[in-house]
């Protein structure tokens, strides 16, 4: 033992200082070496980015070719490879009028502001509207011709509204910005020539806000995962050498300091910068404040309760302590108590994760789940296994106590009722019990499937059946509570709906000129000054006050200063026009200084003027109006798809949602679904507020908006098929996870060690079978899931393809064909006219088809779109995608279909030409398909439910029959193996009646003819052995009869002599020949006695006994033997066998006349008899200090007919060896020469479960 514990300190230190190398590692690549560790490294990172991307700009000035080709227009591969480089390049050449005009362009990303055209040649740090750029300008000439070549390299991405597809980030390192800024003052950052073009500083001087990098990261993880497994060790060790008790209190000690320092002081480094325990995502509580803290505190459950799982009987249960029946009962009934506020308290939790988070659970939309859905799923599963554990021990006192299933149940009741009464929390009282009412419906279960509790959820036969249950029962809960909020939702979009549907928009402007009022009170107008600032403003006006149900309205923000000029406004509206617009032709709102004027009958058009003052509230510095105008065409889907972030905007949750409004019961508008009837039934007029109707079909919400209007928001009810996806996906994630998760610790657990593990490898039959079932289950889906998504996603783009195709081809016929039929002077009219005319033409198709189109014209240029947001905000340059005008204008392809990018936002895009009634092409037109990406993945998710739900269907199937096939496989193979345990040559062996003609039959055929061979050959060997036997027992018993008989002879010959020749001493020779022949008559008695015990040694008639009364009885036979001390330590109360009390009297007999006879003669005997426990069998320890027994004779000392002494059969401890094997016990012993001999007797005791 000491050896082990000093090579598991030695291994530990060693891991120790390995995990601390890569906790230093980790520190030094953060904080050092990484490149976001310092300013420094960021700054060289950044100029050694900018400085190849200047390389590339300049390679490309010296292709002369290549520059020819561009200022010719002629377009080669060469310059089609331009396409793919990471900087903007862009030539203008000098037309007539000496404008300059864009000759080539390779990007659209960001464009050269008109002001920076005439720049002398060199480098520049310029700050366009979505962005930081270099900008290099050189020019060339090429013939006789002057051309200016530009270079754009994009430094930093900044975009006035962020969202998941326009972020802002340094190019080509996306989280570069969340470590450092562009300052006015800070590192410098080079060009190639040495030239500062910005400066960056840090974002947070902190350290811990730094956040790892991958490989920072990966070795902190290990080296803590290296720290846990030598504490797992450690503790193992400390348990087993120092108690459970004392085990498990440093235990949990250790893990709630080391928790307390996670949460409190970031130890070992700051979680909180990751999104995982982000409080958005997800919180509930002080201890589960994030999902990761949950995530944390659910793993070290599993840890605790696997510990005490491991140690769990030698915590002394109430059988084993001493203690008063009423402290066992108040064990066991806490444990009851115990589990029932576990289960609420496991519930309650499973509920907060839909309750208190942001997580998706739509199931149904395979798409919609993240990786916080994915984590929260494991969490449920790693939750599932801790509750199983927890099942066990909290049980095992009142099952060792003999409680019923009804005793148990009515505790758990009580406990569950008094919990409710206690709480008093009315919204979780009816879930509270109906969770007692599901763990009373589970005891009778747990106590016929007792056996399954005592192994690893994963190791136990009916790991399915229990992981269906856990299933089940979580998705009940999770199903429950989506749908209380799914219905909180639905209320809460009625009211929007109900607020938002008067037909002028007045009630929702107001509200929006409220929320601008109380904006410029709490932000500085003088930040309107600044351009970039002012654009800012603009677009954060509009977003934040005008979007969403207000995307009918084109909205335009107009600032002017105090002398009442324009600030960088979108166009060239004046002061002037907008007050003379208020004066002479609107009419003032309830709302200050808002004002209206009736442009048609059906439509309103808003005005807001604002003033502007500095800080102090006091001086005048600007104007600020605002012009909300109904779109004549209304459609912006693009812009919707960049821009959509708030979670109240309507495109959001129509698409779940159908609804319509009734004014005076009478219909007037509708979305999303043709089966709203025309006039609304009087009985469906909710009286209050609310009326929820559900069907088969559909559920449907009636919500009394006020004036005689009702809102009805229809859902398609799909609850059988959400209800079985859901518990699909948790049944399969379960099964996944925790498979996973229990070979992960066996292979720790083996410490690495390859024999160890292939022995944890080797499952049995019925492990076989269903570990291949589930693997071919997951193979299956993996191979038809990505097979079948590769096939949608082809067969997607394809049909996308011809339906753009269709689609282009048709608008561009109706263009020209207006154009050829158009009654007007082809002879005399402008291009402009046309181009114009096919622009307003444009806008109408864009609004009737519900399509986004933009027209360039033949140089590339934009000239008409439907969707002017993007092209105004700079996202997108005002100029065809350079790839698609090379193969349609350049190759002539009568169509051309890509996939393009606006920030992460992908997008399938068509252009196709048109032409004028001569058939000269006078332009392009471009259609991107927006819903693209959404529409498959409708799609795959339909299918994913499909498979998954197949796939959950195919795994609880495969249980089933796996379950009674190996069943039938392993009772076979069990009968077998206890028919063979069972052969015994001294009697006839029964055989096995199998009646299919199987491989098992094949198996018993065998086995019935061994056993037939092995009965003839055991007649035979039964009679070879019955006469080697008695013929060895007639050679010992002749020899040990021999002995005595010897000096008996010999003693009766002298003392006849003696007779014979009259010797004086006749009468005292006589008196010492009896006593001999006294003596040597024992001793032939001892012989036959000690034969005859050791034959019959598996004769017995056992009955329960208590070893105190043993020990007290033989002990008191020697108290009068003044050579001879016992002491005996007594067990209270006492501990009881099941044995036969002679055999195991003779057994301690045998023992102490051995001790006895084993210290020197002339010396105290001193024998010790120690009692203990361990494992439920107590373990008599006789210990003497007499010689010891000699080494090379140890290993024959139970040997029959071995003894150390000069007399004696020999048989004494084998005797003892046979009495403790029958009584299902083991005996053993360690000795010292000179010291002495302990003889250790282990025993099972005797209790009424065994």
């Amino acid at each position: 033992m000491i050896k082990l514990n000093k090579r598991i300190r030695i291994s530990g230190n060693l891991w120790l200082i390995i995990a601390a190398w890569l906790f230093t590692l980790s520190f030094i690549i953060n904080n050092y070496l990484s490149y976001n560790a310092t300013p420094t490294n960021a700054k060289l990172l950044l100029e050694k980015n900018i400085a190849k991307k200047e390389a590339l700009f300049n390679k490309v000035l010296e292709n002369n070719q290549l520059l020819e080709n561009i200022s010719q227009k002629v377009q080669t591969v060469s310059s089609n490879e331009l396409f793919q480089l990471p900087i903007g390049l862009f030539v203008y050449e000098e037309d007539t009028l000496g404008n300059d005009r864009l000759l080539y362009w390779n990007r659209i990303a960001a464009q050269i502001e008109p002001k920076d055209l005439n720049l002398i040649d060199g480098d520049y740090s310029v700050n366009y509207y979505n962005g930081l750029f270099e900008l290099i300008k050189k020019t060339k000439f090429i013939g006789n011709k002057q051309y200016k070549f530009f270079g754009l390299i994009p430094i930093y991405w900044q975009y006035l509204q962020e969202n998941d597809y326009l972020k802002n980030h340094f190019e080509d390192f996306p989280n570069l910005n969340k470590r450092f800024k562009i300052e006015k003052i800070g590192m410098p950052v080079l060009n190639g020539k040495g030239k500062t073009l910005f400066h960056i500083g840090l974002v947070s001087e902190s350290s811990d806000q730094i956040k790892p990098n991958n490989i920072s990261l990966i070795f902190r993880l290990i080296a803590l995962a290296i720290i846990l497994l030598v504490f797992q060790k450690f503790i193992n060790n400390y348990a087993r050498k120092k108690g459970a008790k004392k085990g498990l209190f440093l235990f949990l000690t250790v893990i709630i300091v080391a928790r307390g320092l996670s949460f409190f002081f970031n130890f070992p480094f700051n979680f909180r910068i990751y999104a995982l325990f982000d409080q958005f995502i997800y919180a509930s509580d002080f201890l589960n404040a994030s999902l990761g803290d949950l995530f944390i505190n659910v793993i070290l459950l599993l840890w605790i309760t696997s510990f005490i799982r491991r140690f769990i009987h030698q915590f002394k249960y109430p059988l084993s302590i001493k203690n008063s029946l009423v402290v066992k009962h108040t064990i066991a009934i806490t444990g009851i108590i115990a589990l029932t506020l576990t289960t609420i308290g496991f519930m309650h939790i499973i509920e907060s994760l839909i309750r208190d988070s942001t997580i998706s659970f739509d199931v149904t939309n395979f798409f919609s789940l993240n990786n916080f859905s994915r984590i929260a799923f494991v969490i449920i599963a790693f939750a599932s296994v801790c509750y199983h554990r927890l099942l066990y021990i909290f049980l095992l006192p009142s099952r060792q106590l003999g409680y019923s299933t009804i005793r148990k149940i009515i505790f758990c009741l009580i406990t569950g009722l008094l919990f409710t009464i206690i709480a008093r929390d009315n919204s979780n009282m009816a879930s509270d019990f109906i969770c007692v009412l599901w763990l009373s419906v589970l005891l009778p279960i747990i106590n016929a499937k007792w056996i399954d509790l005592r192994k690893n959820l994963v190791s136990s036969s009916n790991f399915l059946f229990w992981t269906m249950i856990y299933s089940v029962s979580i998705t009940a809960v999770i199903y429950y509570e989506t749908q209380n909020i799914e219905l909180k939702d639905r209320k809460s979009f009625a009211e929007n709906i109900g607020l938002r549907s008067d037909e002028t928009g007045e009630t929702l402007i107001k509200i929006a000129i409220n929320n601008l009022n109380a904006y410029f009170i709490q932000n500085a107008a003088t930040t309107v000054y600044n351009e970039i600032e002012n654009r800012h403003t603009k677009d954060q006006i509009i977003n934040e006050n005008f979007s969403g149900y207000l995307n009918k309205y084109s909205t335009e923000v107009y600032f002017f200063d105090s002398t009442k000029q324009g600030l960088y406004n979108d166009d060239s509206t004046s002061f002037n026009t907008l007050e003379i617009s208020i004066h002479n032709q609107a009419k003032p709102t309830d709302v200050k200084n808002l004002y209206y004027n009736e442009n048609t009958p059906d439509r309103f058009s808003y005005i807001f003027r604002k003033d502007l003052f500095d800080d102090s509230q006091q001086r005048l510095i600007g104007y600020c109006f605002v012009l909300v105008k109904p779109y004549r065409y209304a459609n912006n889907t693009l812009t919707f798809q960049l821009y959509n972030t708030s979670k109240a905007l309507l495109g959001d949750v129509t698409y779940k949602y159908a609804y319509a409004i009734y004014k005076n019961r009478k219909i007037i508008t509708s979305y999303n679904s043709s089966t709203f009837s025309e006039y609304l039934d009087k009985d469906l007029t909710p009286k209050i507020d609310y009326l929820l109707k559900d069907d088969s079909k559909e559920s449907t919400l009636y919500y009394n908006a006020g004036d005689n209007k009702v809102v009805v928001i229809e859902k398609k009810n799909n609850r059988i098929i959400e209800e079985i996806t859901l518990f699909a996906y948790i049944f399969c994630i379960s099964i996944v996870v925790l498979i996973v998760s229990y070979f992960i610790i066996k292979i720790l657990e083996a410490n690495f060690n390859w024999r160890y593990i292939k022995s944890y490898f080797q499952p049995n039959i019925h492990k076989q079978i269903q570990g291949t079932i589930i693997f071919i289950s997951i193979f299956s889906f993996f191979v038809i899931g990505i097979s079948t998504i590769s096939f949608f996603y082809l067969q997607f783009n394809n049909s996308n393809k011809e339906r753009l195709s269709q689609s282009s081809h048709v608008i561009s016929g109706e263009i020209e064909y207006s154009l050829k039929f158009e009654e007007y002077d082809k002879s005399i009219v402008s291009t402009n006219y046309i181009t114009d005319n096919i622009g307003r033409r444009i806008l109408q198709i864009a609004a009737l088809n519900n399509l986004d189109i933009n027209y360039y014209a033949q140089d590339g240029r934009l000239i008409s779109t439907s969707q002017p947001s993007i092209y105004n905000k700079e996202i997108y340059a005002p100029w065809m995608n350079p790839n698609a005008y090379y193969n349609i204008h350049v190759k002539k392809l009568l169509e051309f279909t890509q996939t393009e990018t606006i920030g992460s936002f992908n997008f399938l895009s068509i252009y196709v030409p048109i032409h004028n009634f001569n058939g000269e092409n006078i332009g392009y037109i471009n259609v991107p398909y927006l819903n693209s990406q959404n529409e498959v993945e409708k799609q795959i998710s339909s299918f994913l439910v499909t498979v998954i739900n197949l796939n959950a269907l195919i795994f609880i199937l495969a249980g089933v029959i796996a379950m009674q096939f190996t069943r039938r496989i392993s009772d076979t193979f069990t009968l077998i193996g206890e028919k063979m345990r069972a052969i015994n040559l001294g009697k006839k062996n029964e055989l096995i009646h199998y009646k299919r003609k199987d491989e098992i039959g094949e198996l018993v055929t065998e086995y019935n003819i061994m056993v037939e061979k092995l009965f003839k050959s055991a007649e035979i060997l039964a009679k070879s052995e019955r006469q080697g036997a008695w013929q060895e027992m007639a050679r010992q018993v002749a020899h040990e009869i021999k002995n005595p008989l010897t000096p008996m002879k010999l003693s009766i010959q002298y003392l006849e002599r003696a007779i014979n020749s009259d010797a004086e001493n006749v009468k005292e020779l006589s008196k010492r020949v009896t006593q001999t022949l006294i003596e040597q008559i024992d001793q032939l008695a001892k012989i036959a006695s000690d034969f005859s015990q050791f034959a019959n040694i598996n004769n017995n008639n056992p009955e329960v006994i208590s070893i105190n009364d043993l020990l007290t009885s033989i002990t008191s036979l020697y108290v009068a033997e003044p050579n001879v001390t016992i002491t005996t330590q007594k067990i209270e109360p006492p501990i009881m066998l099941w044995a036969d009390k002679t055999q195991i009297n003779r057994l301690l007999t045998n023992l102490i006349k051995n001790a006895i006879e084993a210290t020197e003669t002339n010396k105290q005997a001193q024998i010790n008899i120690t009692q203990s426990i361990h494992n439920n069998k107590v373990t008599i320890a006789v210990h003497d200090f007499g010689m010891g027994i000699p080494e090379d004779k140890k290993k024959k000392i139970f040997v029959p007919n071995f003894t150390t002494k000069s007399s004696g059969t020999g048989l004494g401890l084998a005797i003892c060896k046979g009495i403790c094997e029958s009584a299902e016990g083991t005996i053993s012993f360690k000795s010292k020469i000179g010291e002495g001999t302990t003889f250790f007797i282990t025993l099972p005791i005797y209790t009424p479960s065994n």
